[in-house]
């Protein structure tokens, strides 16, 4: 890769916005200029306070979706810049910068709260033909007609831009989600909060097998738990239940127990990666982690483009090094994660763990975008433009190797 890249423009970098009174002079001519001038004020002074609210409300949805553009993208893998956290690194003024979500007053989790808005989004969406199809198989399920009910709800923390831990194509198993909300210590018996995950057993009141379902709650009052569910008489709707209903076997709560999804969590064996070479265990890496197939590919594209995956790699005549090629602070910053976990600093799943480190953190507004891609030549492209910010892209290689990594693996 070129390693020296360009500074990311920042439209703010002179102080904000300029103030549109600078392009008028002084008035007091005589009163008729001055009542045209006094009233051409006024009508920029109004403009320029619609301008401000519209900047509040894109500051605001900036830090929901988990930090405002980079105002110092370095180059390459270069400088540790291209994107703050954002306001409380996820949903807006809740959890921290590692995005770990702490529990808020009264319980709920800011990943929770951020997925309950996307299926408040939902509601009313509904099948074409009772048939698991039409917009709920193109939205949530991939395309696929099957039931939707968990799949919905994986897609709901998705948009949060938390996915739930383990395989997201296993999750449209209700059993599977449930068990991985126990493995990670999410689930619990206690008293819902929005957005927990709501978990039933089957009609025969069963907690195993088939014919279960789920949903999300959006709130709890008077002995009620009032939820909205996928795959509701083929639709998302708005249910309640009492809460001693039997059928309710308990709720799952994401930021609540030890997952490490969200955030970095324990270090990965290299070892225990799984793949024939190193573009597979690094594609298979970030599908359990929980992204799509064509965002791990998007990645794994760059990856190759890069370092042909070899996390020893050093750059020809530069600085850069590792898979994804980092330098300057960026490269120190993975020298001292590599230190604090006791291991090589070519170390695979080191490195595997530095990428999803820097999602969480320092690159979260990078890693928001990806979230929001659909194809591997489109995930490709937004990796490489906002997390890899290479002085000459070579677009068209990334491209071809992530549609590679797509189709052997996928």
């Amino acid at each position: 890769m070129q390693a020296n890249g360009f500074r990311g423009f920042n439209p703010y970098q002179n102080g904000g916005v300029n103030s549109p009174f600078g392009q008028y002079g002084q008035y007091g001519q005589d009163p008729l200029s001055d009542m045209v001038v006094q009233l051409q004020m006024q009508m920029i002074m109004q403009l320029f306070m619609q301008q401000a609210f519209q900047m509040l409300a894109q500051a605001l949805f900036n830090g929901a979706q988990g930090g405002m553009p980079g105002m110092d993208s370095g180059c390459g893998c270069g400088r540790n810049g291209g994107g703050y956290p954002g306001i409380g690194g996820g949903y807006p003024g809740i959890g921290g910068p590692q995005g770990n979500y702490p529990m808020m007053p009264g319980g709920s989790s800011g990943a929770g709260l951020g997925a309950l808005q996307a299926a408040q989004s939902q509601v009313g969406v509904r099948e074409a033909t009772g048939n698991n199809d039409g917009l709920p198989a193109q939205r949530y399920s991939n395309g696929r007609r099957e039931p939707w009910c968990a799949n919905f709800v994986a897609w709901t923390f998705r948009q949060a831009g938390t996915p739930l831990p383990g395989n997201q194509r296993s999750l449209a198993s209700v059993q599977y989600m449930e068990d991985q909300m126990k493995r990670t210590g999410q689930f619990h018996r206690g008293t819902p909060q929005p957005g927990d995950i709501i978990f039933f057993g089957n009609r025969g009141g069963s907690d195993r097998g088939g014919g279960r379902h789920v949903g999300i709650v959006e709130r709890v009052e008077n002995g009620k738990v009032y939820t909205i569910e996928g795959n509701s008489s083929n639709a998302v709707r708005r249910r309640s239940y009492d809460l001693n209903n039997p059928r309710i076997s308990g709720y799952g709560r994401v930021g609540g127990g030890n997952n490490n999804v969200a955030g970095t969590g324990a270090p990965t064996d290299t070892g225990s990666l799984r793949g024939n070479n190193n573009a597979q265990r690094a594609y298979n890496y970030f599908l359990d982690k929980g992204l799509t197939p064509a965002q791990a590919a998007g990645i794994v594209g760059n990856l190759q483009a890069e370092s042909g995956v070899r996390p020893g790699q050093h750059q020809i005549g530069g600085p850069a090094f590792g898979i994804a090629q980092w330098e300057g602070s960026r490269r120190r910053n993975l020298e001292q994660f590599a230190r604090a976990q006791g291991k090589p600093v070519d170390d695979l799943g080191v490195q595997l763990d530095f990428i999803w480190h820097e999602c969480q953190t320092t690159e979260r507004s990078a890693f928001n975008a990806l979230r929001q891609t659909r194809s591997a030549a489109e995930a490709a492209q937004v990796w490489c433009s906002r997390w890899e910010r290479p002085g000459t892209p070579h677009m068209s290689n990334r491209i071809a190797y992530a549609n590679q990594a797509l189709g052997a693996f996928a």
